[in-house]
């Protein structure tokens, strides 16, 4: 991680179906977050970088409280 000034992010979707992912990140865009694409095995949809943990939980709890579930996790 020290390469990355901003390594935590909010996983709030991990899709098979690459329009299940677009359909989340247009909301997620529509609703005025930072939002991007992590792919490997599945399109991950994330939102936000942030340089700490708890900044990145902020917006996670935020979500939640929009009907958005989401994790924390590292970019």
């Amino acid at each position: 991680l020290p390469d990355n000034p901003l390594p935590y992010t909010v996983q709030v979707g991990a899709f098979a179906s690459a329009k299940s992912a677009a359909d989340l990140y247009a909301k997620l865009d529509d609703m005025g977050y930072f939002v991007f694409f992590k792919n490997d095995a599945l399109a991950k949809v994330c939102a936000g970088k942030f340089a700490d943990k708890a900044t990145a939980q902020k917006t996670a709890d935020d979500l939640k409280k929009k009907g958005i579930a989401g994790f924390v996790t590292t970019i």
